[in-house]
C-alpha cells in the first residue's frame, strides 16, 4: 500500500510539471523556461527537475507547436532560447551527446542552413572534439545569407574549427591562418579575432608576430579560455616539455613573450648539451609577481630553479635582454639536472648555466676573482659542491659564481663541451665525481683545479 502511494505521488508530480492533456504545449513550455503562470504546485515540481531535462521538456513543447501553429516572432523566440538553455546546461553537466542531440534537433525543425542552427551545431560539434565535422558544417551556410554579426561568429568558429585541427594538420594551419588574417581585414580591432590570429601565428612559429599583435590590445589576454588554450600552445610547441603558469598581477602576453624566448633557448641548449626533456616529467616555469616573489621567499636573484621547476620574477622593467639571459641561465640549470639525475655539483651547473647565458654582466665576476685571489685563498671548488654558498646571501653567492664561471669556463676552454658533455652523461650514470672527471676530461680533477688556478691567478 505504501508502495502504491508513492508511485502515485511521483506520477502527480510528472503530470504537475508536464501540464494537463490537451493543454497548450507553448503555454507550458512557457512555465517551465519563465515560470508564467505557474501554480505553487508546479513551482515546486518545477524546482525540484534537474535544469537540463527541464529545459529538453520545454524544447520538445516547443517543437511540437512548430508543427502545428503558424509559425511566429514569439513562438521562434521561445525556440531559440530554449535551444539555448539545452545547449548551456548540457555544456553545464558535460552531457556532451545531450549537446549533440539538441543542435541536431534544431537542425531539423529549423533547417540545417539556418544560420542559428547550423551555428548550434558546429559549436556543438567543436565542443565534442569533432573540429572536422565543426568546419563543414559553417561552411555549409552561404555567407550572403548571414547578417554581419552572424558572419563574424560563423567565421570565428570555422577559425576555431582549423585551429583544434592545425596542431597535427599543416593544411588546416594555412587555412586557418588564412582565415584569421582575412578577418583582421574586416574586423582589425576585434579582441577575438585578433586573439585568434595571434594564435595561428604562433602556431606556424611566427612568435614575434603573435606577440606584436596581443601587445597591441593590452587587454586582450584576460578570458580564461584565451590563457588555457595559450598555455596548451605552449606545452605543444615544447612538445610537452614544459607546462607554464602565470601568476596574478602578471599580464598574460608577457608569458606568451617568455615562451618566444623559452623555445629558442629550448633548442640552442638542448643541441649543445645533448639533452631534451622527457614529456613524460615536464618542468613547471612559473612566471610570477615581484611582490608574491618576495612574499614566498625565494631569492635575491630574478629566477631559481629547483626539483624540475623554475620560477622566474616578472619585473615590468626587465629588457627583453634580461629576459633572454635569466631563460638560459635557468634553463642550463634543468637540463643538467635532467641528463645527470641530480647528481652533478654546483659549481659546474652554475658555470655552465653562466657561460651558457652569455650575460656580460658576468666579466664582473672575472675582475671579482680576481680581486679575492690578490689577498685570499681560492674557495676548494669541493667546498661548493652543494648550494649552502649561495644562500649565505648576496656577497658569499657572488663570490661562489665567481668561482664557478671561472672554473667552468677554463673547463669549456681548454676541453670543450664535447668533454664536458661526456662528463654529464658520465655522472648521469650515477658515477662517482672524480671517477667520472677523470675518464672524461682525461686528467684527475685535483690537477684540473690547479691548472685553473694557476691561470685565474695570472689573469
Amino acid at each position: 500500500m505504501a508502495q502504491s502511494g508513492l508511485l502515485l505521488l511521483a506520477l502527480a508530480s510528472i503530470l504537475t510539471i508536464a501540464g494537463p492533456a490537451g493543454a497548450d504545449p507553448v503555454r507550458e513550455a512557457r512555465k517551465l523556461l519563465y515560470r508564467i503562470d505557474t501554480t505553487p504546485e508546479e513551482d515546486a515540481a518545477i524546482e525540484g527537475e534537474p535544469s537540463l531535462k527541464r529545459y529538453q521538456r520545454a524544447v520538445r513543447l516547443l517543437e511540437e507547436a512548430w508543427t502545428t501553429k503558424a509559425e511566429g516572432d514569439s513562438l521562434r523566440r521561445d525556440l531559440l532560447h530554449a535551444y539555448s538553455l539545452v545547449d548551456q546546461a548540457g555544456r553545464a553537466e558535460g552531457q556532451t551527446e545531450a549537446v549533440l542531440d539538441n543542435a541536431r534537433g534544431a537542425g531539423r525543425t529549423l533547417g540545417r542552413t539556418n544560420p542559428f542552427a547550423a551555428r548550434l551545431l558546429g559549436d556543438a560539434e567543436l565542443f565534442a572534439g569533432d573540429p572536422g565535422a565543426a568546419a563543414v558544417t559553417f561552411l555549409a551556410v552561404s555567407p550572403m545569407s548571414l547578417t554581419t554579426d552572424d558572419q563574424l561568429a560563423f567565421r570565428l568558429g570555422l577559425v576555431k574549427a582549423y585551429t583544434l585541427q592545425a596542431f597535427d594538420d599543416p593544411a588546416a594551419l594555412r587555412q586557418g591562418s588564412a582565415e584569421a588574417e582575412g578577418m583582421l581585414v574586416t574586423w582589425p580591432s576585434h579582441p577575438e579575432v585578433r586573439f585568434n590570429a595571434g594564435f595561428l601565428r604562433a602556431l606556424g612559429n611566427d612568435d614575434q608576430g603573435a606577440i606584436a599583435l596581443w601587445e597591441a590590445t593590452p587587454d586582450l589576454l584576460t578570458r580564461p579560455e584565451w590563457e588555457q588554450a595559450l598555455f596548451k600552445l605552449l606545452s605543444r610547441k615544447s612538445r610537452g616539455a614544459f607546462s607554464f603558469e602565470v601568476g596574478s598581477g602578471v599580464p598574460l602576453v608577457e608569458m606568451a613573450k617568455l615562451f618566444a624566448l623559452f623555445r629558442q633557448a629550448y633548442l640552442d641548449l638542448g643541441r649543445r648539451l645533448a639533452v631534451f626533456p622527457n614529456p613524460s616529467r615536464p618542468t613547471q616555469v612559473l612566471l610570477i609577481s615581484a611582490e608574491e616573489y618576495q612574499k614566498q621567499k625565494l631569492s635575491w636573484s630574478r629566477a631559481t630553479y629547483a626539483k624540475n621547476q623554475i620560477r622566474i620574477r616578472f619585473d615590468p622593467g626587465a629588457t627583453a635582454s634580461q629576459f633572454r639571459d635569466t631563460i638560459y641561465h635557468e634553463l642550463t640549470h634543468n637540463l643538467v639536472d635532467l641528463k645527470t639525475g641530480g647528481n652533478i655539483p654546483a659549481w659546474l651547473s652554475e658555470g655552465l648555466a653562466m657561460c651558457l647565458d652569455q650575460n656580460p654582466a658576468n666579466a664582473g665576476y672575472e675582475k671579482l676573482l680576481s680581486t679575492h685571489l690578490s689577498t685570499q685563498a681560492a674557495i676548494p671548488l669541493a667546498d661548493l659542491a652543494g648550494q649552502g654558498p649561495w644562500e649565505k646571501g648576496p656577497q658569499a653567492a657572488s663570490l661562489a659564481y665567481a668561482h664557478a664561471f671561472s672554473a667552468v669556463r677554463h673547463l669549456v676552454k681548454y676541453h670543450g663541451y664535447t668533454k664536458v658533455n661526456r662528463l654529464l652523461g658520465h655522472l648521469g650514470a650515477q658515477r662517482p665525481f672524480g671517477e667520472a672527471f677523470e675518464e672524461a676530461i682525461g686528467m684527475r680533477f685535483e690537477l684540473f683545479e690547479r691548472d685553473w688556478l694557476r691561470d685565474a691567478r695570472a689573469n
